[in-house]
């Protein structure tokens, strides 16, 4: 499981991607039109620059904003890029539960961090599991609203006793499956172990209404909004294969 140390970290990106000036297709295979490679190398370098830049300056906010802290069952630190943006995670532990919030930086405003949704998982005795999303609207990050995401106000629950888990049959497909109903769909979640440091071991299953198979995502927790109807697209939070912290969206029929 990622941690920050108590004088603060930053994941840094594993890789960079620099748009170059589009070539007509017809150019292709005529290399003498694509940037010298003194001009790929400066821009490389630019926006390593730039990246830097954004970092330190993001850290420089957090700091003085006091929104990182690391404080025994209590952390927050940051991770990413995901889409190109940076990530608070929050994580609290206690005897019997645990908190985890998944919070995008959705813009470096002046001296503000601005967020807007935070998406959440809690446990309890490692055999309940609620998740769900909290959204602000886009506003100032701080330490208080990041804490303000660990609310079971905004939390939907999952449950191994649904009748229609039975009904689901192969559609489910895992060993002690447990679900939850969502604007009009079956969602059901599937947990091999009780390791849940990572989202390596889940595998989410959405099921049609007479209990189809629409799709399934690995390695990634669902965050339902307690609004959930007439919902086009379903968020998911995982950790991908560089072992930073991801949101995907899938699109419902």
């Amino acid at each position: 499981m990622l941690r920050m140390s108590s004088n603060f970290s930053l994941l840094f990106p594993s890789a960079l991607f620099i748009l170059l000036p589009s070539q007509d297709v017809a150019t292709c295979g005529n290399t003498s039109l694509l940037p010298p490679p003194s001009q790929i190398a400066s821009a490389i370098e630019d926006e390593e620059t730039r990246v830097a830049q954004y970092l330190d300056r993001i850290k420089e906010i957090a700091i003085t904003k006091d929104i990182v802290a690391n404080h025994g069952s209590n952390f927050i630190y940051f991770d990413g890029p995901s889409e190109g943006r940076y990530i608070i995670v929050h994580e609290t532990f206690s005897s019997r539960s645990k908190y985890k919030t998944i919070t995008p930086i959705v813009g470096v405003e002046q001296d503000d961090l601005l967020i807007d949704c935070s998406y959440v998982r809690s446990m309890a005795d490692m055999t309940t599991v609620w998740v769900g999303t909290y959204c602000r609207g886009r506003s100032e990050a701080s330490l208080d609203s990041i804490e303000d995401a660990i609310d079971d106000e905004y939390l939907l629950t999952y449950s191994s006793s649904l009748p229609w888990l039975g009904e689901a049959g192969s559609s489910a497909d895992c060993e002690h499956p447990s679900g939850l109903a969502y604007a009009g769909y079956y969602i059901v979640r599937c947990q091999a172990g009780e390791d849940d440091e990572t989202t390596g071991n889940l595998s989410i299953r959405v099921l049609s209404p007479d209990y189809r198979l629409i799709f399934s995502i690995a390695g990634f927790e669902f965050a339902p909004t307690t609004a959930g109807t007439d919902q086009k697209t379903l968020n998911f939070w995982g950790l991908n294969k560089s072992a930073h912290h991801e949101i995907v969206q899938k699109t419902l029929p």
